[in-house]
């Protein structure tokens, strides 16, 4: 069964979850927390981008490679219409970074 993990590196939290839906749950509410925080402060913190959910690899021979990336939490918005995180697919290792319009 695979299994899945959330990360909000500067709480000290990393959890393993039973599916992705419960990983990527785990991350909202981490981001619903730093919205809050940054409402009241005026400015998101730098840390809200250590919110990670990812894929949990039982038999990778590295421990640092037992815990690979699927999402993470992204600057959305403009100065307009204000700034807000959202969790988005992250690429996959090895992959290279799509062209877009010149």
């Amino acid at each position: 069964m695979e299994r899945f993990y959330h990360e909000d590196q500067a709480a000290g939290v990393l959890l393993e979850c039973d599916s992705e839906a419960e990983a990527l749950a785990g991350a909202e509410e981490s981001l619903r927390h730093y919205r809050r925080d940054a409402r009241a402060d005026g400015e998101w913190s730098p840390d809200v981008s250590g919110i990670v959910v990812g894929r949990v690899v039982p038999d990778a021979p590295d421990e640092d490679d037992r815990h690979v990336p699927t999402h993470q939490a992204t600057e959305t918005g403009d100065e307009r219409a204000g700034y807000d995180y959202a969790m988005r697919p992250v690429p996959a290792p090895g992959a290279s970074p799509g062209i877009g319009p010149g």
